[in-house]
C-alpha cells in the first residue's frame, strides 16, 4: 500500500518512491536504509574522512572549503537543472541557492584561515520583539564531526 507521499509500508520496511513533480514519473524507488546499514555508513565516514579534519592547518581548511564552493559553482547548472527536475521551483530561485550557499562557503572559509574559533553569541531578551517576544540566547559554535541530513520533498 502507497501513502500520498509515495510511502508504502512492508512488513520489515519502508519503500521510498522518487516522483518527478512536473509529470508524476516514478525516477527511483529506494528501500530504507537499516540500522545496521546506517551505522556501517556512518563507521565508513567516520573513519575514513573525518580524522583529516582537526589535522589541517587553518589555510588548508579554508583551501578545502573554497575548493568545495568552487566545485558547486562549476557545477551550477547541473545542480540547478537536478534541483528543477525533483523540486519544480523556478531556475532563478535555485540559482540563488547555489550563489547563497558558495557565498557562505567562502566567508566561513575566510573565517577558517584565521585559525580564530567562532566567538560566542548572546542576544538578550527582549519582551517587545515582533512577533513575539525574544527570549534571553547565548550560544557557542563548535565542530560536532559527520552530520546527516534528510531532506523531504519540496512538493506542493
Amino acid at each position: 500500500m502507497t501513502d500520498d507521499r509515495g510511502v508504502s509500508e512492508g512488513l520489515a520496511h519502508l519503500t521510498w518512491t522518487s516522483v518527478n513533480p512536473m509529470n508524476d514519473a516514478v525516477l527511483a524507488t529506494m528501500d530504507e536504509t537499516t540500522p545496521q546499514e546506517l551505522e556501517d555508513a556512518l563507521a565508513a565516514v567516520c573513519g575514513r574522512r573525518h580524522p583529516f579534519l582537526p589535522a589541517m592547518s587553518a589555510a588548508e581548511c579554508g583551501r578545502w572549503i573554497r575548493a568545495v564552493a568552487d566545485a558547486l559553482d562549476r557545477r551550477s547548472d547541473e545542480l540547478v537543472r537536478l534541483a528543477r527536475h525533483e523540486t519544480r521551483f523556478p531556475d532563478a530561485r535555485l540559482s540563488g541557492e547555489v550563489v547563497r550557499t558558495t557565498t557562505q562557503l567562502r566567508f566561513l572559509a575566510e573565517h577558517a584561515e584565521t585559525g580564530q574559533p567562532f566567538e560566542p553569541t548572546i542576544d538578550r531578551s527582549d519582551r517587545s520583539w515582533i512577533p513575539a517576544p525574544r527570549p534571553d540566547l547565548r550560544s557557542v559554535r563548535t565542530g560536532i564531526g559527520v552530520v546527516l541530513v534528510l531532506a523531504l520533498s519540496s512538493r506542493s
